[in-house]
C-alpha cells in the first residue's frame, strides 16, 4: 500500500505542469460556402458545422437580412449610409421553456423564443488585398461588414456600400443550395468538409466551384517511459507504440488503433553480490476513443496483450494482460491499471503503472 500511495502522489505532482497543453487545433465550422456578387461589390461567407443540417439557414438568409437591415436603419442616425460600420448580430437560440402558469392542474410551459442582439460600431478604413501567383485575387476597399453568430453557423458579409448591402440582402440563395445539394460529391460526403464558391451575375448563379476536403487520418508513432508496481515490486518500463489514428470532420483525432511493444525491467539483487535485470515483454493491441469536444484530447482506451518474452519467476507459463487507460488531466501522463492472467491463464494478478508519452 505504501508503494501504491507513493505512485499516486507522483501522479498529482507530475500532472501539474502538463494540464494546459493542447495537442492539435479543432475546426468547429469545417464547411465554408462563399457567395460573391461582383455587381454589388460584395460577398457572403457561411461557416457551418454541418451544411446538410442548416441548408434552410441559407435559403432564408435573404429574408433574415432584410429584416435585420430594417432594425439597423431604425436604430441609426440619418447619415447612416455615409459611414460604413461593422454590424455584429448574435442570434440567441430558443430557451427550452419558461413557466406561464402553475396550479393544481399542473404546470404549463412555453418556449421563450429567439432573442437577437445587434451591435453597430465604427470601422477604421482599411483595404484587404489577396495576391496569388502575382495576380490580385481579392480586393476589398473600405466598406460595410456584417458578422452573424448563430448556433451552428457564422456568417461574414461584406459590401462596399450600404446600397450594395441592401442589394445582397435581396438576393435569392436558393439556387446555391439546389446546386450544392445536386452535386455528385454530396452523395458520399461522409466526414469530408465542403469548400464551395458561387458567383452571382444579374441575380442569377453564373459560376461555381465545389470541393471536398478529407480531414486526414494518420499513422502515429509514440515512445513512452513509465514506472509500475507488480507483485509488490517497482519496475521501470519502456513502450514503443504505432497505430492508425482517425480524425472526424472537425479535424479532431477521434479514434485510434494501436499496437504496443512494452518491456518491463525487473532488477534483483544476487546472493553473490551485484544485480541482475530480467526483461519481460508484452505485445499488445489497444482501441481508444477521444471523448473531448475541445482542443485538448481526452482518451479512453482498452487493450489486451500477450507475453512474448519472459525471464525470471514473475510470470508463469502463458500469460495475458488486460489494461484500461483514461484521462487523468494531462495529455502526457496516464495512470494505467493492468490485470494479468498468468500460469497458463489460471492465476490472476493486479498491476498499476504510471506512463509518460514523449
Amino acid at each position: 500500500m505504501k508503494l501504491l500511495f507513493a505512485l499516486l502522489t507522483a501522479v498529482g505532482l507530475l500532472c501539474l505542469p502538463c494540464t494546459l497543453k493542447a495537442q492539435h487545433h479543432t475546426d468547429f465550422f469545417p464547411d465554408s460556402i462563399r457567395a460573391e456578387f461582383p455587381q454589388d461589390k460584395g460577398l457572403v461567407i457561411f461557416e457551418m458545422k454541418r451544411y446538410q443540417k442548416d441548408t434552410r439557414f441559407i435559403e432564408e438568409f435573404s429574408e433574415m437580412m432584410q429584416w435585420l437591415l430594417e432594425y439597423v436603419v431604425k436604430a441609426s442616425p440619418a447619415n447612416l449610409k455615409e459611414n460604413p460600420k461593422h454590424v455584429i448580430v448574435r442570434l440567441k437560440p430558443e430557451s427550452e421553456k419558461m413557466i406561464i402558469a402553475a396550479g393544481g392542474a399542473g404546470t404549463a410551459y412555453k418556449r421563450e423564443g429567439e432573442k437577437v442582439e445587434i451591435t453597430l460600431s465604427d470601422i477604421t478604413p482599411k483595404t484587404d488585398l489577396i495576391i496569388r501567383q502575382n495576380v490580385i485575387e481579392q480586393l476589398l476597399p473600405p466598406g460595410w461588414e456584417v458578422t452573424i453568430h448563430a448556433q451552428d453557423v457564422i456568417v461574414h458579409l461584406y459590401a462596399a456600400t450600404f446600397e450594395g448591402l441592401e442589394a445582397i440582402a435581396k438576393q435569392d440563395l436558393k439556387p446555391l443550395v439546389a446546386t450544392l445539394n445536386a452535386d455528385e460529391g454530396m452523395k458520399g460526403i461522409g466526414k469530408n468538409r465542403i469548400e464551395a464558391r458561387f458567383i452571382f451575375q444579374d441575380n442569377k448563379l453564373s459560376q461555381h466551384v465545389i470541393e471536398y476536403k478529407y480531414p486526414g487520418d494518420m499513422i502515429a508513432f509514440d515512445i513512452r517511459a513509465g514506472v509500475g508496481i507488480y507483485r509488490e515490486r517497482i519496475y521501470p518500463e519502456l513502450t514503443f507504440s504505432t497505430g492508425l489514428h482517425f480524425s472526424d470532420r472537425f479535424s479532431r483525432t477521434h479514434q485510434r488503433f494501436d499496437v504496443l511493444f512494452n518491456s518491463m525491467f525487473f532488477t534483483e539483487k544476487q546472493a553473490e553480490g551485484g544485480y541482475e535485470t530480467n526483461v519481460n515483454s508484452f505485445l499488445s493491441a489497444a482501441y481508444g476513443i477521444n471523448f473531448s469536444r475541445s482542443d485538448r484530447e481526452k482518451w479512453t482506451s482498452i487493450g489486451v496483450g500477450y507475453l512474448v518474452h519472459g525471464r525470471g519467476d514473475y510470470f508463469e507459463g502463458k500469460t495475458m494482460k488486460f489494461f484500461f487507460q483514461s484521462d487523468i488531466g494531462s495529455p502526457k501522463l496516464n495512470l494505467i491499471p493492468e490485470f494479468y492472467l498468468t500460469d497458463d491463464f489460471k492465476k490472476f494478478q493486479y498491476g498499476l503503472k504510471l506512463s509518460y508519452s514523449f
